[in-house]
């Protein structure tokens, strides 16, 4: 009996490793970038910015299930508006761990539906910045400083759809759609600036982002 359930695992871990299939590849993400739950001081307008990203990806695949994993960069923009002619323009750098599970839907010959799920996590490596004041403003000739308070790692869950297809009978494209939310709050602070009376003022937020667009993966 022993010899029988050995046999049967022998068997079936030996099927797995014949029909799991490994693959490297690339992705890239064109994709908005929006802070939700802002914290809103004084006239101020932070505005949602476009992004691209590429990164190195491996696909480790069993049946309709597969992992992906791999490494690549991140920029998350955003602009800052103070309702007068001036403005901040920040860009934070992270290096992106993606780590997602997928499933894939047969609709066609060499065709598929794939949903996935997982999470990236993205390390800060830097940033930045530019400013651009209007000479009648009260922030011209003021000492203005812009800080962006991030955690070190920000944790962001990821849900994505895309349609995937076999091309040149090896390599695997998939195109489609995703959106994710870092679900550590940014802190974002600006001082000192002055107002019209010449008194000075700080502006504080705190919030979240949250990225949606496109993206495109190749698998060799």
């Amino acid at each position: 009996m022993k010899k029988l359930l050995f046999l049967s695992i022998f068997l079936c871990l030996g099927t797995y490793y014949l029909q799991a299939q490994g693959n490297f590849g690339f992705q890239f993400q064109l994709a908005s970038n929006r802070f939700v739950q802002v914290e809103k001081q004084l006239n101020t307008k932070m505005n949602s910015t476009f992004f691209y990203s590429l990164n190195l990806l491996y696909r480790y695949s069993f049946g309709r299930i597969a992992l992906h994993t791999g490494i690549g960069y991140v920029p998350l923009r955003y602009n800052i508006d103070l309702l007068t002619m001036d403005n901040i323009k920040t860009t934070l750098y992270y290096l992106n761990l993606p780590l997602q599970v997928n499933y894939k839907i047969p609709v066609g010959y060499l065709q598929a539906l794939v949903v996935g799920g997982g999470v990236d996590f993205n390390l800060y490596l830097g940033k930045s910045e530019s400013k651009s004041f209007d000479i009648a403003s009260p922030l011209f000739n003021a000492q203005n400083q812009i800080n962006s308070v991030s955690k070190t790692l920000q944790i962001a869950p990821k849900l994505s759809i895309a349609y995937q297809t076999i091309i040149l009978d090896e390599e695997i494209l998939e195109v489609g759609f995703f959106s994710s939310y870092e679900t550590r709050k940014y802190q974002l602070v600006h001082h000192p600036y002055f107002n019209q009376d010449g008194a000075a003022q700080a502006i504080i937020r705190q919030s979240h982002a949250l990225r949606f667009g496109v993206e495109a993966k190749l698998f060799f």
